[in-house]
C-alpha cells in the first residue's frame, strides 16, 4: 500500500504547523523543503494485503493487492523515536489485516440487527486508520494493539481498554461517518460521551485513553 501524496494543507495541520504559511495546496512541496522527512517501510506478507494510493487530484483512495505499503509524510522536529515507529508500523500492519477480515465474516446480519459491512466501509475505515497511526506517531505516542470487529451500522468497530479499567475508547468507522465514544467511570458513576473521530482530536483521544 503506498500513500503517495496528500495534499499540502492537511499534512501541514495535521502537525501543527502553520497553515498560513501554504496558500495553496501545490505550493506544499516548495514549502516544507527544510521540513525532515521520515519514511517508514512496511511489507505486507498476505497475497490479500492493500495498497492505498492518494493524489491531489482525487481525496478517495483505491486499494490494489499484493505490493508493499511505503509511507512517507513530514514530521517536525524533533523526530519520532524510530523504535516507536517500527513499533507502530508492525501492529498496523496487523491490525489492517485484521479489517479485511471483517469484509468476510458470514452472520446472519438481520437477526443480530447489524448492517453488512461493504469493501467501501472496510476501504475507508482502513485509510483511517493509517491516519491515525500516523498522527500518534509523529507525536511519539507507542500504539497499543486494540480488539476489532464488525460495528452495528456497518464498518469497523476498533477498542481501547485502560489498564485499570475506568476508561474505554471506542472508533465505528464506516464510509458513512466515524465515531469516537468515550467511556469512563467517575465517582461510582459510568459516562459516555460520543464526538466525531476526526484529525482534529486523532490525539488528543489517544492522550486520553493511554
Amino acid at each position: 500500500m503506498r500513500i503517495i501524496q496528500t495534499s499540502g494543507t492537511e499534512v501541514m495541520n495535521v502537525f501543527n504547523l502553520p497553515s498560513t504559511q501554504i496558500s495553496d495546496p501545490s505550493d506544499f512541496h516548495k514549502q516544507d523543503e527544510d521540513i525532515p522527512k521520515t519514511k517508514v517501510d512496511m511489507r505486507f506478507d498476505q497475497p490479500t494485503a492493500p495498497r492505498t494510493e492518494v493524489d491531489d487530484t482525487d481525496s478517495t483512495p483505491t486499494f490494489g493487492w499484493g505490493e508493499d505499503f511505503n509511507l512517507e509524510l513530514p514530521y517536525p522536529k524533533p523526530y519520532p523515536d524510530s523504535a516507536v515507529l517500527d513499533s507502530n508500523s508492525t501492529l498496523l500492519r496487523e491490525m489492517l489485516s485484521e479489517i479485511d477480515v471483517l469484509l468476510t465474516n458470514e452472520y446472519d446480519w438481520d437477526e443480530i440487527d447489524y448492517r453488512k459491512p461493504t469493501v467501501e466501509d472496510i476501504n475507508f475505515a482502513k485509510d483511517t486508520l493509517i491516519k491515525f497511526v500516523t498522527v500518534i506517531g509523529g507525536e511519539g505516542c507507542l500504539l497499543t494493539k486494540p480488539y476489532i470487529s464488525n460495528s452495528e451500522d456497518g464498518g469497523a468497530k476498533i477498542e481501547w481498554h485502560s489498564d485499570n479499567s475506568k476508561r474505554s475508547l471506542y472508533l465505528r468507522i464506516t464510509c458513512h461517518e466515524s465515531v469516537a465514544t468515550k467511556i469512563w467511570d467517575e465517582s461510582d458513576e459510568t459516562n459516555i460521551a460520543d464526538e466525531s473521530f476526526s484529525q482534529e482530536n486523532y490525539l488528543s483521544l489517544w492522550k486520553w485513553i493511554s
